[in-house]
């Protein structure tokens, strides 16, 4: 409390909450900081992530710069408070903690529209895809538009790994596999799949792409095989979203990387002083 108070952290009540959920022109992002959250989420569209996680992953967990952001806390609010504290002074997006408890209703009609739709706008689930490949294999090409950290992880077996800021190499594989290929584009949760899908099909009319609802963790958890390992010509773009994590670097590179991190990071409070577009809000 006192923390919220120091500070002015704003928070909100259970009514702003369900009136933000309900502008669609404005982005909400809603995390749930207990322990206990996964599986409690009454709905999709809260994600339940440790804050210090929320914090230091700020930019894989918040693609919209001024978007909202709320968190869910246990009554004393103290990971909240804290969170806040720290987020609201990398002043990319406005900040609130929730004054009491999360709703329990049903989704808004608007947030079940993409799950309802999902058949009609290309999407296709798990069995579906997997009887698919059963009887035409030679004709469905599978792309992974997810980053390149979970492809490494798992994917599904045979598919091609593609980085969706770029759709150009997909050109070349209508061109080995025929016009009437079938493109499954899959990523982790299918919502980036989704999207993709959307832009290949306004780039190329004719392209008979879909999506899998669910992405792979849905193929996975419905029993399906995944690969880890994967071939040259499977990757369709370099892994260019990875910016040389240690963590991804072999053990007999792994001393001269942590050199060229450190001689970074130490260099790294002087250069943002001269970066123009970082706007810290310091208490």
């Amino acid at each position: 409390d006192a923390l919220i108070a120091r500070h002015a952290l704003p928070s909100i009540d259970t009514a702003s909450l369900a009136r933000m959920q309900a502008e669609l022109d404005r982005t909400l992002y809603v995390f749930d900081l207990r322990p206990q959250a996964n599986g409690e989420a009454s709905d999709q569209s809260v994600r339940a992530v440790p804050g210090g996680q929320l914090l230091m992953h700020f930019e894989q967990l918040v693609g919209t710069r001024g978007a909202r952001i709320v968190l869910l806390d246990d009554a004393h609010r103290l990971r909240a408070a804290v969170s806040s504290f720290w987020l609201t002074q990398l002043n990319q997006a406005e900040v609130f903690i929730l004054d009491g408890e999360l709703s329990s209703q049903p989704p808004s009609e608007a947030a079940l529209e993409p799950a309802r739709d999902a058949a009609a706008k290309g999407g296709i689930a798990p069995r579906e895809l997997a009887a698919m490949l059963v009887k035409q294999s030679d004709r469905i090409c599978i792309v992974d538009v997810g980053p390149s950290a979970d492809f490494e992880l798992r994917h599904l077996p045979a598919a091609f790994y593609l980085l969706p800021f770029t759709l150009d190499p997909l050109s070349q594989l209508f061109e080995q596999r025929g016009d009437d290929c079938r493109i499954v584009f899959s990523s982790p949760d299918g919502q980036g799949a989704r999207l993709v899908a959307r832009d290949a099909r306004e780039r190329w009319p004719a392209c008979n792409a879909l999506w899998l609802i669910g992405g792979t963790e849905a193929w996975h958890d419905d029993g399906r095989p995944t690969q880890q390992n994967w071939e040259p010509a499977q990757l369709l773009t370099a892994f260019e979203d990875d910016w040389g994590s240690v963590m991804r670097v072999s053990a007999t590179r792994r001393d001269q990387v942590w050199e060229d991190y450190l001689r970074w990071e130490r260099g790294l409070s002087e250069r943002v002083m001269r970066d123009q577009t970082v706007s810290f809000r310091f208490f």
